[in-house]
């Protein structure tokens, strides 16, 4: 039981962190993005 306990929250801990960096470079993507069409309007 304490081999369960111990997997699931480091297996919940790498899915969260997969979302954080996806998040982030999703981030990272819209704002350069939004960089490019910003000096191309100006």
């Amino acid at each position: 039981m304490a081999g369960i306990s111990t997997f699931f929250p480091s297996e919940e801990f790498i899915f969260r962190q997969v979302l954080v960096v996806e998040g982030q470079a999703a981030g990272f993507f819209i704002n350069s993005q939004a960089r490019c069409f910003g000096a191309a309007g100006t």
